[in-house]
C-alpha cells in the first residue's frame, strides 16, 4: 500500500494488516485493545501492537500515534519506554484516513 499508492518504498512486502490508531494517552490505546480482546475481535500475543483476528487468525499491527509520539515522530512503549517505534511514515496518512470515533 505504501509503494503504491503513496510512493513511500517498502523493504519487504508483509503478511499482517497495519492500522494506525491516533490516541491522546496509551491509557485511551490500552482502552481500545483491551476492549478488542474482550469481546473477541482479536486476541493479544506478546507483542503489545500485535494481535490475532478472529476466526481467522491474521495478523493485524494496531500502532497508536498522536499526543503520545515526541518532537522526533517517535513512540516509545510503556512500561519501560525502552521499545522504540517511528511513526514518520504515518505524515501522509491524514487524506487517506477512514475516520472512526469510540465513544465509551
Amino acid at each position: 500500500m505504501f509503494e503504491h499508492i503513496h510512493g513511500i518504498p517498502t523493504a519487504r512486502a508483509t503478511r499482517d494488516i497495519d492500522i494506525g490508531v491516533e490516541v491522546a494517552s496509551w491509557e485511551a490505546f490500552e482502552v481500545l485493545t483491551g476492549t478488542l480482546v474482550t469481546r473477541e475481535h482479536f486476541m493479544a500475543t506478546r507483542q503489545p501492537h500485535r494481535f490475532k483476528a478472529k476466526p481467522s487468525l491474521t495478523l493485524v499491527d494496531i500502532v497508536p500515534y498522536g499526543a503520545i509520539s515526541d518532537e522526533t515522530m517517535q513512540i516509545s512503549w510503556p512500561p519501560d519506554h525502552e521499545r522504540v517505534m517511528s511513526m514518520l511514515y504515518k505524515i501522509s496518512w491524514p487524506e487517506n484516513l477512514m475516520r472512526m470515533v469510540h465513544s465509551g
